[in-house]
């Protein structure tokens, strides 16, 4: 997967997650009004109206920095953003792999022109036994780079 594509799944998951956090928001904020209805100039009016409580004290954290928030304010901060952590980790993980498969690829195309140190001819076919004893990377990574070359 090129790193666009990892960039651009992790933008997409990240907005599907950020989309989430809002519904679950809302719906709580909501679950804390109170509702009413009434009628002006022939059309129906609905009315969410929060509790004066709750205004003074999501208006006092609005205004807050972080670092002056309560710990169980921090926490619940802290909480929402570890939703976050398994995407970050996938997106991380693949670029790794990617990262890795540039790295091995270089390598073995690194060694295969290296002289031999018996013939002085290229190593070629000897590139995962010299991969391998070198410890760059293991026999099976260093198998499958070549067989992808």
């Amino acid at each position: 997967m090129t790193t666009q594509k990892i960039e651009d799944e992790f933008v997409e998951k990240g907005a599907d997650l950020e989309h989430d956090r809002w519904a679950r928001w809302q719906k709580y904020m909501f679950s804390k009004m109170n509702y009413t209805e009434y009628e002006k100039d022939g059309r129906k009016i609905a009315c969410y109206i929060l509790p004066a409580d709750l205004w003074e004290r999501w208006s006092r954290q609005i205004d807050t920095p972080y670092s002056e928030l309560s710990e169980e304010e921090k926490e619940s901060d802290r909480k929402e953003t570890r939703n976050y952590l398994p995407l970050l980790t996938q997106a991380l993980s693949q670029r790794e792999e990617e990262v890795k498969g540039e790295i091995v690829k270089e390598a073995v195309e690194a060694v295969r022109k290296c002289p031999s140190p018996n013939t002085g001819k290229p190593q070629g076919n000897n590139v995962a036994e010299n991969l391998r004893q070198s410890r760059l990377i293991n026999r099976g990574d260093a198998m499958d780079a070549i067989e992808a070359l």
